[in-house]
């Protein structure tokens, strides 16, 4: 069976809650290489389900994703890299991970991004690729990026001191404004 139809078993199985007949179609899924089924098995090891609780296998399968290029696991290993959960602490391996999740369609690395840069964490403080990518948060409706949008314009941090433009950000925080912004 091609390892797609095996995840999309994996799947349905696990939906019914019938996760250890699961388990065998996403292990074998993984075995063939899919990227999908690979961090799904990284979570199951990770929370547990249908498997021992096992963080150190669970951090070799999220490896082996992210060397899939899978933009989840690259932005959830990026996290531990940062994060030096169970693993060495790596601030710059992490931002090129947030880059690579976010190169591959994970729209949520742009706001980690946003703050690595905002705050100097690992890299020089630079507030102007701070609003560069918590500008792309802010257009997939990222709060947290619209806060921080909010904070660069009341403080003058990297763009022109705005008391309009940080009560823009502040509204959409607050709902008053609909929707993520537009390109």
């Amino acid at each position: 069976m091609q390892d797609k139809k095996l995840l999309k078993t994996a799947l349905s199985l696990s939906h019914k809650k019938k996760y250890r007949e699961a388990l065998a179609y996403l292990q074998e899924a993984q075995k063939k290489g899919n990227a999908e089924a690979t961090y799904a098995l990284a979570n199951w090891y990770h929370y547990g389900r249908a498997v021992k609780k096992d963080e150190k296998k669970s951090i070799q399968l999220l490896k082996k994703a992210v060397a899939l290029k899978h933009p989840e696991a690259c932005r959830v290993f990026a996290g531990y890299l940062e994060q030096g959960k169970g693993i060495k602490k790596n601030i710059k391996a992490a931002l090129k991970l947030y880059k690579i999740s976010l190169k591959a369609g994970n729209k949520s690395s742009a706001f980690e991004i946003a703050r690595l840069y905002y705050y100097g964490i690992g890299v020089r403080k630079d507030f102007e690729q701070a609003r560069s990518y918590a500008l792309k948060a802010a257009r997939c409706g990222d709060e947290e990026a619209y806060r921080m949008l909010g904070v660069m314009y009341k403080n003058g941090e990297g763009v022109t001191k705005s008391r309009s433009r940080s009560e823009f950000w502040y509204k959409r925080v607050s709902g008053k404004s609909s929707g993520p912004t537009k390109k």
